[in-house]
């Protein structure tokens, strides 16, 4: 793709070498496609040509599914739907939710970052009858052993994980 001879872009017309600016109040850089279930990327490739990034709207009947941010060669690292819902790692969210923030199993840290924490999703530890995704926190402070005085008033507790160590979290309701 490049400019045509009135100084648009023409497809065919080459490629754009160097810098490309646009200068206005409100800049725009607009892409279209050309079908109803066109997706618009920008991609983003090292000098080799390996893509090390890129953005995409994926769309199907001229409605926006979701806009994915995906670095390397990966799809969907953080996806928006046009509801609010963030997704790390997935585009699927459930119909009903807005402005949620979903994060897919992933892989756990081999360690600890300083002044960090990491959370993230993974599968239970088989604490319960299945081992489906909970919360998984890694943080630099160690878990308190302080005995509490009365366990028994505890009714609920979910699984979560912490520093690669599978505890049952217990919930006081107020």
């Amino acid at each position: 793709m490049g400019f045509g001879s009135g100084g648009g872009f023409k497809p065919g017309a080459g490629d754009i070498k160097g810098n490309l600016t646009v200068t206005a109040e409100h800049p725009k850089l607009i892409f279209r496609a050309s079908d109803a279930n066109g997706d618009s990327m920008i991609l983003f490739k090292s000098g080799d040509g390996t893509q090390i990034a890129n953005f995409r709207c994926d769309a199907t009947s001229n409605t926006l599914n979701h806009f994915v941010m995906s670095a390397g060669s990966g799809e969907d690292d953080l996806a928006i739907s046009p509801t609010g819902n963030v997704g790390i790692g997935t585009t699927t969210f459930d119909g009903t939710a807005a402005g949620v923030l979903t994060i897919k199993n992933g892989t756990s840290p081999a360690a600890l970052t300083a002044d960090q924490i990491y959370i993230g999703s993974k599968d239970s530890a088989g604490t319960g009858t299945d081992t489906k995704a909970t919360l998984e926190i890694w943080t630099e402070e160690a878990i308190d052993s302080t005995a509490l005085a009365d366990v028994a008033t505890l009714s609920k507790r979910i699984p979560i994980w912490h520093n690669g160590v599978c505890y049952w979290l217990y919930l006081d309701p107020v």
